[in-house]
C-alpha cells in the first residue's frame, strides 16, 4: 500500500468525517460526550461543519491516500492557534 500526502480538497469532507469518527468514536471521553448518538449521526455532524472548518484560512489539511485504491486513510489538521503565524505561514487554497 504505497502512501501518498496530498492537500485537501473540500470534496474530501465526507472522507475526512468519517475518518475522524472512525478514530474517537469508542474513546471513553467521545462516549461520555455523545452517549447513546449512532456513528452516522456523528458522521453527519462533523460533514455539517465541514464547510466552515475548511474555509478556516489559519488551517492547513492534509490527507494520506492509498495510492492503489485511491482511498483517503488518514488526516491531519494543522493550526497556529493564539499566534500571527498562521496569517505568515498560510498556504494559498487551490494548491
Amino acid at each position: 500500500m504505497p502512501l501518498l500526502l496530498q492537500n485537501v480538497n473540500f470534496g474530501d469532507g465526507e472522507a475526512i468525517a468519517n475518518i475522524y469518527i472512525s478514530a474517537f468514536f469508542d474513546d471513553p471521553f467521545q462516549r461520555t460526550l455523545f452517549p447513546d448518538m449512532l456513528f452516522e449521526k456523528q458522521v453527519a455532524g462533523v460533514i455539517s461543519r465541514w464547510p466552515n472548518n475548511y474555509i478556516d484560512i489559519s488551517a492547513c489539511y492534509k490527507k494520506v491516500v492509498d495510492t492503489e485504491s485511491g482511498e483517503i486513510v488518514g488526516y491531519s489538521k494543522w493550526t497556529f492557534a493564539f499566534t500571527v503565524a498562521g496569517e505568515v505561514l498560510k498556504e494559498p487554497r487551490g494548491k
